[in-house]
Parts: C-alpha cells; structure tokens; sequence
C-alpha cells in the first residue's frame, strides 16, 4: 500500500523538476551566452556577436535542461528503488557526459572552432551555464533524503 509520504516523495523527486524546467532554461540561456561568448573571446580568434550568443546560449540552454532532466528522473527513480550506488554514479556521469557532448556539438556545428580550442570554449560555457543546475542537484541530493525521512 502507497502511503502519503511516498506519494509526496514522488512529487516533490518527479513532478516538481518537470514544472520547474521550462523556468530553468529561461534563467540560464543568458548565463550560457555570457560563458560562450567569454570562452569563444578568451580561447579562439573570434568574436560572437550578442544576438548569435543569446540564440545559441537559448539552445544550449534548451538541451543541456532536457539531459540533466532525463538524468535527474532516472537518478531519483532509482534512488526511490535503492539501485546498487555504482549504477546511481554511471547514470550521472552519463547525464553530465551527454550533457557536455551536446553543448561541444552545438558549438562545433555554429561556429568555426575546432580540436582543443573547441574543448575549452564548451568546457567553460557548459561549467558557467549549468553551474546553477549542478549546484541545486547536489544540495537537493544531500538534503532531500534528511528532510523526507529517507535515510
């Protein structure tokens, strides 16, 4: 039998992010685009324009909410089900991995840089645009399970 305190546990882990979200990219589109267009001026020769950072900055924005979404329900889903923690930690590696590989791509497939000044741009635009994101999952993470009784 499904008690209220697993149905508000549900909520809170599943629904709540997905409401959330769409929030969230609104909030850190400008955050990508000030880190891509710092990252493109510091690491190559070329210079973003602000209306071509704010569109990509949307976009990287966009996908970078969907991966670590997708990752954040199937980590909490499996954290619901006590799953070995070794498949937690792939899971989330998997979601940052992908998450990373899709602003490299996003970036390789707008503008003219590649190899390892390619590598630099992504990886100070992904760090600066999903450093909110990262930050509230950790905290959601070490707090969640105290403040619902979980652990």
């Amino acid at each position: 039998m499904v008690t209220n305190d697993q149905i508000i546990r549900l909520v809170v882990g599943l629904a709540v992010p997905v409401v959330l979200a769409p929030f969230a990219v609104l909030g850190l589109r400008r955050l990508f685009a000030i880190f891509l267009t710092e990252g493109v001026e510091i690491f190559s020769t070329l210079t973003l324009m602000s209306d071509d950072a704010r569109t990509l900055g949307a976009l990287m924005a966009k996908l970078n909410v969907i991966v670590m979404l997708s990752a954040w329900l199937i980590l909490y889903t499996c954290s619901c089900f006590d799953l070995n923690y070794l498949l937690v930690t792939g899971i989330g590696l998997a979601g940052l991995a992908g998450a990373m590989l899709i602003t490299a791509m996003t970036i390789k497939s707008n503008l003219e840089i590649e190899g390892r000044t390619l590598w630099m741009v992504t990886l100070l635009a992904f760090t600066g645009g999903n450093l909110p994101i990262i930050v509230v999952i950790g905290v959601l993470l070490a707090l969640l399970p105290r403040i619902m009784g979980l652990s």
